[in-house]
């Protein structure tokens, strides 16, 4: 199988879940990397080169394709008109699949396709999709023309609607990260007061959900999440009671962006019910191994 974004946030996290589940795994990212133990085989290739790209899919010929690799920058992702490069090569790298036989092919979406707006759980197929961003109208784009063209191809598509996910390698400038590295260091932490009511799922249980779906033979939309809504503020103190500091910080020392919506809550019904993954992580377990693993890139800076 061929996984994009191989050395990201989720993909490291893939990496091991599929080799534990017998794949042979093809691990593609722009820059030359060191696989762990396994059945694996690297390849440095930037998918937004035609010609390195088709010469890759040629030479592999995968019979499926977990397709992660994206523009994932805090603070630049969402705006970011790399997002039309990325449908363009996106949409290449399914044509080059199908042309070389591919059967299965998973791509990773977002809730950002979703209508902010929407009041209740946002659900695949009641939910309309409606972005805000850029960001969200380009992987909605190719969400929706991967599907209609997979129906011509008469190849196996789904499409996996993340919505926050938190763990051990995530980038600076996201809350948890942040959060923890903050108080590590001994640093006062400001935030928002964290009224906002998100759904928040562990890597690991991203990536299991993930490659049971790459797995399975459930096509459409799947919402990967882990269906609980809490409070972001529970998030943040769950992650500095964790650190050993949450008097570093403060709640309400920055404002949310007004254009925040209050809440966003997936319907997993697909996941649960046809998937058939539920998450194995509590927010206490997965905050834990967070902090901990920041604390170990803390000691060994």
């Amino acid at each position: 199988m061929l996984l994009t974004g191989a050395t990201g946030f989720i993909g490291t996290a893939l990496i091991p879940v599929l080799l534990a589940k017998g794949f042979e795994v093809h691990a593609v990212a722009r820059k030359a990397f060191s696989p762990p133990p396994g059945n694996i085989i690297t390849h440095s290739v930037d998918l937004m080169d035609l010609a390195a790209r088709r010469a890759l899919v040629k030479s592999v010929a995968p019979p499926y394709c977990l397709h992660l690799a994206w523009n994932a920058i805090p603070g630049r992702y969402l705006t970011t008109r790399e997002n039309l490069l990325w449908t363009a090569a996106t949409l290449g790298l399914y044509h080059d699949f199908v042309t070389c036989g591919g059967r299965r092919f998973l791509g990773v979406g977002s809730c950002a396709e979703y209508d902010w707006s929407y009041d209740g759980l946002l659900k695949e197929a009641d939910t309309p999709y409606r972005p805000s961003t850029l960001y969200g109208s380009a992987k909605e784009a190719s969400h929706r023309l991967l599907q209609e063209s997979a129906l011509l191809d008469g190849v196996s598509f789904a499409w996996a609607h993340l919505f926050f996910t938190y763990g051990p390698g995530e980038s600076p400038g996201r809350l948890v990260s942040d959060i923890a590295r903050g108080c590590l260091n001994g640093e006062v932490v400001p935030t928002s007061l964290g009224t906002q009511i998100r759904d928040y799922m562990y890597v690991k249980d991203v990536a299991n959900a993930l490659t049971c779906l790459l797995d399975g033979q459930v096509e459409g939309t799947v919402n990967v999440a882990s269906g609980i809504a809490r409070p972001v503020s529970e998030v943040i103190l769950a992650v500095s009671e964790a650190a050993g500091r949450p008097d570093l910080v403060e709640l309400g020392g920055r404002e949310s962006p007004v254009e925040e919506p209050q809440s966003l809550v997936a319907d997993v019904n697909r996941l649960r019910n046809e998937v058939g993954y539920e998450p194995s992580y509590t927010l206490i377990e997965g905050v834990c191994e967070t902090v901990n693993w920041w604390r170990s890139q803390i000691r060994n800076d």
